[in-house]
């Protein structure tokens, strides 16, 4: 009788890149199974907020049973709102990953350009597809994948929490 067992490890870590303060936000709800990154979106106000109410709102409606899609859903409503509500941060986003491991089963979602990877044991497996202007272009054959990394508006995200669409 042989058996199975999958090892699962995670860690954490954050850094501001090029901006003056961090707008990143994460969590590891393990007994939930919920690993989420959520970076708030550059260029706009409050990403921190907007980050941290992604984690927030996530996090209790998992915890409430919903599934990772309403979850994000309510998380981009809850950032609208805010945003509505604080004339600093009118146009707050953040942009989210989240994965659901239960077993040897696991549900991701994302929205913008935060990735989800899957280890092999050999190598990262890429799991998600940016909500960008890029990848679009590419998926419409418009520009061949080679050229995504560096052309000139590959920053430029068409989906984010809080955003104009969340994906």
């Amino acid at each position: 009788m042989s058996e199975s067992t999958t090892a699962q490890l995670s860690g954490a870590a954050t850094d501001p890149g090029q901006r003056g303060h961090n707008e990143d936000s994460f969590l590891r709800a393990e007994h939930l199974g919920l690993y989420l990154v959520a970076d708030g979106v550059g260029g706009r106000d409050a990403g921190e907020v907007a980050s941290r109410l992604a984690c927030d709102t996530i996090l209790a409606r998992c915890k409430q049973g919903d599934a990772l899609p309403e979850a994000f859903t309510a998380a981009h409503t809850v950032i609208r709102e805010a945003a509505r509500s604080a004339e600093r941060s009118r146009s707050m986003a953040a942009t989210a990953v989240a994965v659901v491991i239960d077993g040897d089963d696991f549900r991701v979602a994302w929205s913008g350009d935060s990735r989800a990877y899957l280890w092999d044991g050999a190598q990262l497996l890429g799991l998600t597809r940016d909500h960008s202007l890029v990848e679009a272009m590419v998926a419409r054959g418009e520009i061949p994948r080679e050229e995504a990394a560096n052309h000139p508006r590959k920053n430029v995200i068409l989906a984010a929490l809080g955003g104009e669409s969340v994906a």
